[in-house]
């Protein structure tokens, strides 16, 4: 970087480094997108500001954050550049321009930075309507389908406050945040009595519940909440569907079926077909969708070009019978992806990761069955994966004195349970052996897939991180509950005498 920095680097040393950065912004490991885009900062502008505004569609905030700052810095060189993403579709792109606009000159962009304040509430109230209609199925699609909308209103949110922190400074906007989140009544009214000078009292009263973690219990309050208080300015109020999404289930389901997220729409197919199984009748099926448009949309979907949707669209025709028995038995795993990720979300260990994380586990997640008695690893066996059973039990156990066939069972396992993550990170050997009992199906998280998801992301290290903690408390509090007790006094005279 210094080389290619000074004065002197030859032009065509530039152009290798250019080209070799380029190249980096497409790596799966964020932080190789991120040292791309700081080499891209000490090279010529006029040659870097489009990779720059590239980088501002990437899939990490952190990513996207780092690009527009160096674009920033570029000053009023960047904006028509910068003005061009203020219309499109990608909303990552259109999100960090609108900041990097509102630091470059915030006069002139205080009405854009209105409105997409104004659009962000709009999309999380109308998320919230769908949470609702979607909350009474009680299944586990819906439930995902719930999980990924909250996950939407959180990036919503984190978007408001990078907008006002642009309008009102950094510093002023963190507090009001975090006293939004706070639980002494006073200091959460003086946070929202700061935000209404900011805004308005309607946008204040909007963005308040939100920020204070409400969830789909006060959903519907919540989005009377939105008809009566908000105005945006290019309609006058929030959209008239929100009462409809907000009791009608059909209308939230077509919502996800025909929306732009390919996500949401292999989570309503399967939904679909969920609704299509016996024991529906107290839902109401056949009114929530019926036959001749659940068929329809599953049967379009076949040919989708997104690989989930297509895949997702396959596992529920021929759940359904609208495949060809040739073809329904062809290439299908057990599990479809949607599957493993509603599984794995509802393992507790899982259960508070983002739905984006957990899709990321499930992407190397495998399957893999035992018969009943295999040994699944071996005391002593090099520790290089993470097990999660689906279906059958393991038992967990210690040989007692090699060669005599004696173990001692230390415990046994059933289904939503995990085993083996203490050795995965250190490689330690296994410290107790894994047998199945009876026919058993586990989802196996190797070490290398899983160290790389690691490096590319490290909220999901965080998660690991607790998972590993609440192992070792679970481990603490069993050894404590065998661990014979004595009165104090008499211990510490054991202590004394050792």
């Amino acid at each position: 970087i210094a080389a290619v920095a000074s004065a002197s680097a030859p032009a065509w040393v530039c152009d290798l480094t250019l080209e070799a950065a380029q190249q980096a912004l497409s790596d799966p490991a964020k932080a190789v997108r991120l040292a791309a885009i700081q080499i891209l900062a000490q090279l010529d502008p006029a040659t870097t500001r489009a990779p720059l505004l590239e980088a501002l569609r990437d899939s990490s905030a952190r990513v996207r954050d780092s690009a527009r700052q160096v674009l920033e810095n570029m000053g009023s060189d960047a904006v028509n550049e910068l003005e061009t993403l203020l219309d499109t579709e990608n909303s990552r792109a259109r999100e960090a321009a609108i900041v990097a606009l509102l630091h470059l000159s915030t006069e002139r962009y205080h009405a854009q930075a209105d409105a997409e304040i104004h659009d962000a509430l709009r999309q999380a109230y109308r998320n919230l309507a769908l949470i609702d209609a979607l909350s009474p199925l009680d299944l586990p699609s819906a439930a995902l389908a719930a999980h990924t909308l909250n996950d939407q209103n959180q990036a919503l949110l984190a978007h408001i406050f990078r907008v006002l922190a642009a309008l009102h400074g950094e510093q002023t906007v963190a507090v009001i945040r975090h006293n939004l989140r706070a639980t002494d009544a006073r200091a959460r009214a003086n946070a929202i009595e700061a935000l209404e000078t900011m805004t308005s009292p309607a946008t204040a009263r909007l963005v308040a519940p939100l920020s204070s973690g409400a969830d789909d219990a006060n959903a519907r309050e919540m989005i009377a909440l939105a008809q009566a208080d908000g105005k945006p300015p290019a309609e006058g109020r929030h959209p008239p569907e929100l009462d409809q999404l907000a009791t009608d289930p059909t209308a939230a389901l077509e919502t996800l079926l025909t929306g732009q997220s390919a996500w949401l729409k292999a989570v309503a197919l399967y939904l679909v077909g969920e609704l299509a199984q016996p024991g529906m009748a107290l839902l109401d099926a056949p009114r929530i969708i019926s036959r001749n448009r659940r068929e329809e949309v599953v049967t379009s979907a076949l040919d989708s070009p997104d690989p989930l949707v297509a895949e997702t669209a396959r596992h529920v025709a021929r759940r359904l019978g609208l495949l060809s028995e040739e073809v329904s038995t062809m290439n299908e795993a057990t599990l479809s992806t949607i599957e493993k990720i509603i599984f794995l979300k509802e393992v507790p260990i899982f259960n508070e990761m983002t739905v984006t994380q957990i899709r990321t586990l499930a992407g190397i997640a495998a399957e893999v069955n035992f018969a009943d008695d295999d040994v699944i690893f071996h005391e002593g066996d090099p520790g290089d994966t993470l097990y999660v059973i689906i279906s059958g039990r393991v038992g967990i156990e210690h040989e007692a004195e090699r060669g005599t066939g004696s173990v001692a069972r230390l415990a046994t396992l059933e289904s939503r349970q995990y085993f083996g993550e203490m050795s995965i990170f250190d490689r330690s050997p296994r410290s107790a052996s894994a047998i199945a009992i009876g026919p058993t199906l586990l989802l196996s998280i190797g070490r290398e897939p899983l160290l790389a998801l690691v490096e590319g992301d490290p909220g999901l290290a965080l998660e690991l991180i607790r998972v590993l903690g609440q192992r070792l408390r679970e481990a603490n509090e069993q050894l404590a509950r065998k661990t014979k007790t004595a009165p104090r006094k008499l211990q510490k005279l054991y202590d004394q005498l050792m």
